[in-house]
């Protein structure tokens, strides 16, 4: 996966939960054309609760996976792999209790990631790690930033192209 090179924000939008699947069909359309050729890293980020599996899980069915098939945390196994029917197979990754990247690197938990059609990170790495994430393959090409708003039932969704 290759990191873009412009960090223009592609869309932003103010949206109640009902409003997710219209969306993630839009997301879906930015990050559709890198699916289909050298792969995409989406980097999810917001506070604990902002909505970044959900959002992930529809993101994931716009971009092909059938309904049927649900999208959980993988907070606890840090990876779970989606094969879609064409072929494709993405990775939804949660970083939330992966403070030691090297660990996880060391598990191999990150090999092999250029092979995925597209990655979904939650809780990406920061800091220092941030800048080994770009040497290890899965520095973002699309960062997706999510905050509440003040009304307490809408989310302020920004994707942005990463530099």
């Amino acid at each position: 996966m290759t990191p873009a090179t412009a960090p223009d924000q592609v869309l932003e939008s103010v949206a109640a939960e009902d409003d997710l699947p219209r969306l993630a069909r839009d997301i879906a359309s930015v990050l559709q054309p890198a699916a289909q050729s050298r792969g995409f890293c989406l980097w999810l980020v917001g506070s604990v609760g902002a909505g970044k599996t959900t959002i992930a899980g529809h993101i994931l069915h716009a971009l092909g996976l059938p309904a049927r098939v649900p999208v959980l945390s993988p907070t606890y196994t840090y990876l779970q792999e989606y094969k879609f029917p064409d072929g494709r197979v993405f990775a939804h990754m949660d970083l939330y209790r992966g403070t030691a990247i090297e660990a996880l690197e060391d598990a191999g938990i990150f090999a092999g990631i250029s092979a995925y059609s597209g990655v979904l990170i939650e809780w990406p790495p920061q800091g220092n790690t941030a800048a080994s994430a770009a040497a290890e393959g899965y520095a973002p090409t699309h960062i997706l930033a999510i905050e509440p708003v003040d009304d307490g039932q809408r989310r302020r969704y920004q994707l942005s192209v990463a530099r």
